[in-house]
């Protein structure tokens, strides 16, 4: 999993680090450290991460990404969708665990 955030008009160094915390609507909140890209800051966030932002996205209405250093504003993001979206994501990753188990036999 990986987060995917970007913006026309950024110019970002290839591989700057680029704190962000993700503040969920009465969830808390979660620091990720992403890494710029020209006009994008991909996150690629640790296994505790990623089980905190799953649950945290899915029971939240709405969540602002607050960019720590510079001077990008926060960003605003409704989770209206969300629950529906994880739901889906969940149904493809058990789909994907299955392809991946060896095959069994009835004998």
């Amino acid at each position: 999993m990986s987060i995917f955030l970007e913006k026309s008009g950024w110019d970002i160094p290839d591989g700057t680090q680029v704190p962000i915390d993700i503040v969920f609507e009465k969830h808390g909140l979660i620091n990720f450290m992403g890494y710029g890209k020209g006009d994008a800051i991909i996150i690629i966030p640790n296994e505790e991460q990623k089980i905190k932002f799953l649950i945290r996205s899915t029971f939240s209405k709405n969540f602002i990404l607050h960019f720590i250093k510079g001077n990008e504003g926060v960003w605003f993001v409704t989770g209206k969708y969300m629950k529906e979206a994880m739901k889906n994501m969940s149904t493809c990753l058990d789909y994907i665990h299955q392809l991946s188990q060896p095959p069994t036999q009835p004998y």
